[in-house]
């Protein structure tokens, strides 16, 4: 732009020799020319200078062209107050939780100890500040999240889409998740509705046939006191077992089959084809 000035300014001044009426219109016009290229050049100056100070001045968090305070950890379900959320951060130029060191945190609590605050930041007054790694309802972090279903117990708190939320888990845990149950399998095809570990070993919560002392099993019978039992025997003399040496017929195993026909008594359970099961 200065180059194309300076060459009209020297066309102007050769015109000026020759023609004078012509170099004085020459002139204003190379003067025209020269106050646009100046406010031209101050207004591209201006423009790179506000783009480079808008990207370099943002001491803190950038996100999406704009620049915030605080970014803070909420979680996909979490909320942002006051802010722009991502898929698990809030920014925001407002902490509506606890600021410590500039930077803000969903939690606080007074350790006894630095080894009780791993997942946060430790004050020199003895407070632990940090987000929720794990699970978080109803304003509070828990380490453990499991369903139960609207009829089991919960050990924790419980939520209205039934699932129970607490920081020590009752059961078993495997890979940092709490399970009500674990039964020996060895095999992946006998943990269908769990997770299978390296030991064979299955971790689940859902039972889907027979409970009894926190553990689940295939096949339910009442034995008695005196009867064998090919599994568990609870004190109210009914028998718990995985797997039926016998004859199974409805989902439960019975040590005796035969055939009845249609008419005659049967003392257990009678199928449609004649047959007789029970344990007597």
């Amino acid at each position: 732009m200065i180059a194309a000035v300076r060459v009209c300014t020297v066309m102007a001044s050769n015109a000026a020799a020759s023609d004078p009426p012509r170099a004085r219109r020459l002139g204003r016009a190379s003067i025209k020319l020269s106050i646009c290229g100046i406010v031209l050049s101050v207004i591209i100056v201006i423009v790179l200078v506000c783009v480079f100070t808008s990207t370099d001045s943002c001491s803190r968090y950038l996100y999406h062209g704009s620049c915030y305070t605080y970014k803070t950890y909420v979680g996909r379900s979490g909320l942002c107050v006051s802010g722009v959320k991502s898929s698990d951060y809030c920014y925001s130029d407002y902490c509506p939780y606890y600021d410590h060191l500039d930077s803000c945190y969903n939690y606080r609590s007074q350790v006894e100890s630095p080894d009780s605050c791993t997942d946060g930041v430790l004050s020199s007054n003895g407070y632990c500040y940090y987000s929720c790694p794990d699970y978080e309802f109803a304003g509070a972090c828990y380490k453990y999240q499991s369903y139960v279903g609207r009829l089991r117990k919960c050990d924790g708190v419980k939520s209205p889409d039934n699932y129970c939320y607490y920081n020590s888990c009752p059961d078993y845990t495997y890979q940092g998740f709490c399970y009500q149950y674990r039964k020996r399998v060895g095999s992946s095809d006998s943990c269908i509705n769990g997770v299978l570990s390296s030991d064979g070993d299955c971790y689940y919560n859902s039972c889907a046939d027979y409970e009894y002392n926190a553990t689940c099993y295939r096949y339910e019978d009442y034995v008695g006191n005196s009867k064998p039992c090919r599994g568990l025997r609870s004190s109210e003399g009914y028998c718990y077992y995985d797997f039926c040496p016998y004859n199974i017929y409805h989902g439960h195993c019975y040590t005796h089959k035969y055939y009845v026909g249609r008419y005659k008594y049967c003392s257990g359970m009678k199928s449609a084809d004649g047959y007789c099961y029970n344990n007597y």
